[in-house]
Parts: structure tokens; sequence; C-alpha cells
């Protein structure tokens, strides 16, 4: 018992440590490096730094270099997304900066993008849009659009927060849009806010995971997920024969048993 409790307190005094020395860390920083690197379909990799003194961006280590002026404002707003919204395990989407009330709003679109240019009975579209917006049934596929599961895709971006000889690690290799989560000292960070920012700091015109990290084609990739997840029309098995009614109708109970 004795035993437990020493680990236990070890591990809650090194939390707090670690807490502390990061929020030391972004008080006081000197100076900020930026990796952002690709291997798979393609290579690229991008140095930068940024020093508080001027707030300038250059390529790292090359200070005559300027790429552009960065807004302190944005840095601090970096610094200060490095948390997770403890909501999350009820409501994955707010992780992206939605939550179940856009995906009720949105339903629609989803659905009708998912479609293109086929056509459905209006009872298939209705019960279609409602089960999107059953947030129950379809919330763990926003969930799982985070970390990595593909071996030919290898994104990866770095952010170092430096003052004096200490530094604050953020990185991430996340392959879906955003590039969930950020690690930060080996603690995971489900906010989409800190990509979007990091994507913000990268510059126009090159090869780089800027596009990812703002969340390009978040929609494409949660619409098929939640597709896939409940098997809307698309994954539909003609129905056996002798089943009564035509197909349409079939599909149509097959979704409302979906609903219930």
């Amino acid at each position: 018992m004795k035993r437990v409790l020493f680990v236990l307190l070890f591990c809650v005094t090194n939390l707090i440590s670690y807490s502390q020395n990061k929020e030391q860390i972004i008080s006081s920083w000197d100076k900020i490096i930026v990796y952002d690197t690709y291997w798979g379909w393609s290579q690229f990799s991008n140095q930068f730094q940024l020093k508080r003194s001027d707030y300038l961006l250059t390529t790292l280590n090359l200070e005559d270099t300027i790429t552009r002026s960065i807004d302190p404002a944005l840095i601090d707003e970096l610094l200060n997304s490095l948390h997770t919204d403890s909501l999350i395990r009820y409501d994955p989407l707010r992780m992206f900066g939605r939550d179940s009330l856009w995906l009720i709003n949105n339903a629609q679109q989803l659905w009708n993008s998912y479609l293109g240019k086929r056509e459905e009975p209006a009872e298939i579209d209705s019960l279609a849009v409602q089960t999107i917006r059953n947030y129950k049934k379809v919330k763990w596929a926003a969930w799982f659009m985070q970390g990595s599961q593909w071996t030919d895709d290898y994104p990866y971006a770095y952010v170092g927060v430096i003052s004096g000889a200490d530094t604050l690690h953020i990185y991430s290799d996340g392959q879906y849009p955003y590039m969930l989560p950020w690690k930060v000292g080996d603690q995971p960070i489900y906010n989409a806010r800190t990509s979007a920012i990091v994507a913000q700091l990268l510059p126009d015109g090159v090869k780089s995971n800027k596009s990812r990290l703002a969340g390009e084609r978040f929609d494409f990739y949660l619409r098929t997920k939640f597709m896939d997840s409940l098997e809307i029309v698309s994954n539909f098995s003609k129905p056996k024969r002798g089943t009564p009614g035509n197909l349409q109708h079939w599909k149509a109970s097959s979704l409302s048993k979906m609903l219930s």
C-alpha cells in the first residue's frame, strides 16, 4: 500500500512540476521554432524561427531571410490554445471547433455532398438527414478523425517554445484534417485551434502541411466516416427474393431501423 501511495505521489508531483515549467516557459519565451515536414507521396521539409524581440518569421538560423512579420496576438493565442476541452469525451466535434448543433445545422449539406449527382426519393433523403442528426449514433466517427493509420502518409509538425535553456516541445503526426492530437510534453492536446494557428504561421507558396493543419477536406472525411459507419444507401445489399415492397421501400425501412 505504501508503495502504491509513493508511486501516486511521485506521478502527481511530476505532473505539477511539468505544469509549472510549462507555464514558466510560455510566459518567458525568447524564441519559437517551427518544423513542417512530410514524407510519403511527396517530400518536403521547412524550418522557421521567430524571435520575441522582433516577431519576424525567418528561415531557421538565417535571419536575413524574412518571410513576414507575425502579429504578437497570434502567438499569444497559440500558446493559450495548448489545452483540451473537457467536454470532448461527450461531444468529440468540439475538438474541431464544432459541436452537435453544428452537425444538426449541416446534416442536409453533408448528405447532399455525399450523394453528389445521385438522387434518392424524398423518404430516403429525410431519413438519412435524421440519421446524421442523431449524434449519439455518429459521434464516434468524429472521435476517430485523429491520430495516424495509413502507412504511406507521414506528415509532421513541430513547434519548439524556447526560454533560455528550456524548451517546450509541441508536435503532431496526425494524418486527418487539423492533424490532431498535438503532444505537449507527451500530454495529448485535442484542439484544432492550435493547428489552425500553426497553419497561419506557415508561409504561402511553398509545399507544406498548411492546408491539412487548416482543416482542409474536414467535411469530406467526416461525412465519409458517418456514411460508412451507418451504411447509408451505398452499402445496402439488395433484399432477398420475395421481400415485400420495392427496393426503395426496403432502403427506407432499413434506415428507419437505424434511427431507433
